[in-house]
């Protein structure tokens, strides 16, 4: 698994169009989010449009480059509260352990970054279990995300002198790289498992 084919996959369906598209997304997420903290139920309706929000990347991802806004939508109203659940603790989990120093947190929160498309891909799982195949899923792998979201830095230094124009592209491509991550890590840990029995 390489993160070069995780960028190659996105560049291969991002185009000028999916660009405009996937902006856009970006401000209705962000807006919404806005939005619900100025009405002060932010913290309680808030996180689970980030569930949404991966939705709508992970099927644009699987779709070849369609973007379908009511994604954020649709896929937040759905189990609404354990995917509250699920994004409580890891926030939660992701804070106590910054409180023993901010590597750990950081280890963590990218422990937990598959959570979110492990409970899109299983509406069934609970939420403390979307966070232990999250766990058990990036075991390895946690330093490839990391350097995936490290290739982005360079034009995050040059977006400022855009006025910060160009992070309306940045971001929705980070988010859009992380399903796409995904995809790629569903493939390598679901071969492990047959390789193993193989050997055996």
């Amino acid at each position: 698994m390489k993160n070069s084919d995780v960028k190659l996959r996105i560049r291969a369906i991002w185009g000028f169009k999916n660009s405009i598209f996937a902006t856009l997304a970006f401000l209705l997420y962000g807006g919404l989010t806005i939005a619900l903290c100025v009405t002060g139920i932010g913290a309680i309706v808030a996180p689970v449009f980030a569930v949404g929000y991966a939705a709508l990347w992970l099927n644009m991802v699987r779709d070849d480059g369609k973007v379908e806004f009511m994604r954020i939508f649709t896929d937040t109203l759905s189990n609404v509260l354990k995917k509250w659940v699920m994004t409580f603790l890891t926030t939660l989990f992701t804070g106590l352990w910054s409180l023993l120093f901010i590597i750990p947190g950081i280890v963590k929160a990218y422990s937990y970054a598959m959570a979110p498309y492990i409970m899109l891909d299983n509406p069934e799982i609970s939420a403390m279990d979307a966070i232990k195949q999250s766990q058990k899923m990036m075991s390895g792998y946690k330093k490839k995300l990391f350097f995936l979201d490290l290739s982005f830095l360079p034009a995050c230094l040059i977006a400022p002198l855009t006025l910060g124009i160009l992070y309306l592209d940045i971001i929705p491509r980070r988010a859009a790289s992380h399903a796409a991550f995904y995809e790629e890590l569903k493939k390598v840990t679901a071969e492990a498992p047959a390789q193993e029995a193989a050997e055996a």
